[in-house]
């Protein structure tokens, strides 16, 4: 598994094929966040030389996350970054290197310097509701505004920051894990969100949780 450049219009066919899946298949979303041993995906990630190539470009003003399912029947994500203008300023590109490790327990510090960076508390309770999400995921929770959640915006700061703790590039792997916002008791109370964290040499990360949902920052 790697992360691969693909073309506009392969990424366009990815997104367009989680639309039709999640539409068609809402009772099967379990399967496909699931590994072939059955075991839930708890994110995506990037190497540091793929990390660096996605931010190169100058001029990104925002990052956008999006979920795919490639020609395999598997779920990527798909990643991209535009300027302020809204153009695409970098390639596309589709991450296939997912993670089952589960993070809730990790740890995660507070970092009052940069904005995005949420409380340490906030941020294991959503993983740990993702993590127990169970044989289920009710469509819910990529439902958004009467439509399929097709992903999130993320500002361009947020993955320039996440690396925030290290001090050396060996071993950096970045993390777009996925989290449950839930607000109520019930299982189909919440909302699939992303976010960004990556642990250096010491096991510490602070974790970046500020993304809107696409619909509606598109």
């Amino acid at each position: 598994m790697a992360t691969i450049r693909i073309s506009q219009t392969t990424a366009n066919t990815f997104m367009a094929d989680w639309q039709t899946y999640v539409s068609q298949n809402p009772t099967q979303l379990r399967a496909l966040f699931s590994d072939t041993s059955g075991n839930l995906l708890t994110g995506f990630q990037l190497s540091f030389q793929e990390y660096l190539y996605l931010i190169a470009p100058v001029g990104i003003a925002q990052f956008k996350v999006r979920f795919g399912i490639n020609g395999n029947g598997e779920l990527n994500l798909i990643v991209w970054g535009t300027d302020s203008f809204g153009d695409v300023i970098t390639d596309y590109f589709a991450l296939e290197t997912y993670t089952t490790a589960t993070h809730s327990k990790a740890k995660f510090v507070g970092y009052p310097a940069i904005p995005h960076a949420i409380s340490p508390l906030v941020g294991k309770v959503w993983l740990q509701d993702w993590e127990n999400i169970g044989g289920n995921i009710p469509v819910e929770l990529v439902t958004i505004y009467n439509s399929v959640l097709n992903g999130y915006t993320a500002e361009a700061r947020d993955l320039y920051d996440v690396l925030a703790l290290h001090t050396t590039s060996a071993g950096v792997e970045v993390n777009i894990g996925f989290v449950n916002h839930k607000y109520n008791a019930a299982a189909t109370d919440g909302m699939l969100g992303i976010a960004f964290f990556s642990f250096d040499d010491k096991g510490t990360a602070l974790m970046l949780d500020r993304a809107t949902p696409c619909p509606k920052t598109c």
